[in-house]
Order: structure tokens, then sequence, then C-alpha cells
């Protein structure tokens, strides 16, 4: 079992030494439960979480609160990196449902043509720095920063779609659900090109997905991610993980609704896809492809 499992690993490694898959486009919409006009959103979200090359995100504020129906997902530190936005792509003030893409465009979230055309962009963009991450700590490696340097941010979403009943306001009945909910959002720090490294604080909730972003400073750019562990193999059990790097990024990501406190299988970054099982715990490392943890539980799945 041992070694169709280590064969396996090398089939996915490459012959020459292609350049690195390029990470997900983050699109981040802004919502709000009480939101008339954001049911709609939901869906889009839910289509895009289908994608290998997007990583939807959704962050809920609270300025339709008045209407009767408090936002039980928004946060005020989401209202404010909104607003971020809203000075850096000239808004004049903050709407719902907004798409914002890279930190390179923004749209309504509804949009559709105007969406794809601003994830296509935004997939085009230089690569940023390499970003390592642990469940404790992550560190952003050496590069080219950009002019006043960049920041570092540190978010948490649930995986799970969130579905919400609002029993008040204009949304009176109706059932909202939010894909990859955003519960965490903080600033690690700044980054002006020299290799650093930060602890990360420890999840206020069980079952967060934990990303690292590396953006322009006032909402720019973003320049690179890394995220741990939807972008890893995917689990038959809960509290264990066992995360690989192909080429230098994460391999991702564990599609939704996966069960038995795992998933169901993973998506790999690469265009083969592969079902490994073993019964012992494993540490590997060889070629481009290199296992970061040893714990491993008794079955997982590429598929």
């Amino acid at each position: 079992m041992r070694g169709a499992l280590f064969a396996c690993l090398l089939m996915l490694a490459p012959t020459a030494a292609p350049a690195a898959p390029r990470s997900p486009v983050i699109v981040e919409l802004y919502t709000a439960q009480g939101c008339a006009s954001c049911t709609g959103a939901g869906e889009v979200m839910e289509t895009l979480a289908a994608r290998r090359d997007v990583l939807p995100l959704t962050f809920s504020v609270d300025y339709w609160d008045y209407l009767g129906w408090t936002d039980t997902l928004a946060r005020p530190e989401f209202v404010t990196r909104q607003k971020t936005y809203v000075t850096r792509f000239d808004l004049g003030e903050p709407y719902t449902p907004q798409a914002v893409v890279g930190g390179q465009g923004q749209t309504g979230a509804l949009e559709a043509e105007r969406l794809e055309s601003l994830i296509s962009r935004a997939a085009q963009a230089p690569a940023g720095p390499r970003i390592s991450l642990s469940t404790s700590r992550t560190s952003v490696a050496n590069g080219k920063a950009p002019k006043g340097g960049a920041e570092v941010w540190m978010v948490r979403y649930d995986p799970k779609p969130r579905s919400v009943q609002v029993r008040r306001g204009d949304n009176r009945g109706q059932t909202v659900v939010a894909v990859n909910a955003v519960r965490e959002l903080r600033r690690l720090g700044s980054w002006r090109g020299r290799g650093l490294t930060w602890r990360l604080p420890e999840a206020t909730e069980p079952g967060l997905v934990t990303v690292v972003i590396v953006q322009a400073p006032r909402g720019g750019r973003i320049l690179a991610l890394a995220s741990s562990p939807a972008w890893s193999l995917c689990l038959g059990r809960p509290g264990l993980s066992m995360t690989v790097m192909y080429a230098g990024s994460v391999l991702g990501p564990c599609p939704r609704g996966g069960g038995g406190g795992g998933c169901s299988g993973t998506r790999d970054a690469g265009p083969a896809s592969r079902r490994v099982e073993d019964r012992q715990p494993i540490g590997l490392a060889r070629g481009r492809i290199k296992v970061i943890s040893r714990r491993l539980p008794r079955a997982a799945t590429w598929s």
C-alpha cells in the first residue's frame, strides 16, 4: 500500500519543471441577509465555488439591519474592509451585493459578464511571493514588494454553506444561503519584500478554513494567497491533515458537502486525479511533491 501511494504521488509530479500553478482568484462578495436584491448572489457564489480557479468569500455587512433583521454573520471589520474598497474604486458609498475580484476590480455581483471579465483579467496577474501556512503560523518569503509594501491578512471562512431563515424585514420568510461565509478577518502585519513569519491565533469556531492573503495596501491587488486545510488531501476523519505542496502551490480544494467529518474527495491542482489509500502514516519528500505534515488517517481520497 505504501509503495502504491508513493507511486501515485510521483505520477502527479511533472517530468519537467513548469511554472507553479496559479493561485485561484479571490472573489469577495459583500452582501446582507436583509438585502432584498442580494438573494440571487448566493447562487452566483455557489457556482463560483464549484470552480477550481476561483475562491469565493462571503462578507456579510450590517447596512440593512435597520429594516428589522439583524444580520447574523456580519462583523464590523467586514464593513471596514468594504469601505476601503469604496475609497479604492471611488464609489462614493458602499452597496450590496458587491463583488470585488482579486482587489483589481469591482462590480455588482449579479452582473455575470462583467464579473467573468474581471475574473479573467485577475487570473493573468503576475504571481506574488510564496506563502507557507501551518495550523499555528504563516510565513511570506522574500520577493518583490509593491511600492509602499503590502498587507498580510488572515481570513477564516466556513466551507459549509450557512442557511439562515430571515424572520423580519424585506426578506421575511426567505432562507438566505451564504457560501464560504467569512467568520474571521485579521490584519497580521506588513510585508516589504523580506521574508517574515507570523503566529496565527486559534480559530474561534471549529471547522473553519484559514486563508492568508498578501495584498497591496489600501485595498489593492491581491498578490498571493495560501489556504489550509481546504487545499489539502481530503480526510476521512476530523482533526488530521496531510498538506501536499505541488510545484510550490497547495493542492486544492475539497468540494463542499463532504461528510463524516471530512470530505468525499478533493480536486488537485493538476490534470491528474487519483484515489489513494494507505493504512500507514507517511512522510514523503521527493521531486516536486512534498508532504508537509506526517499525520494521515487510515484513508485519504483524491478524486
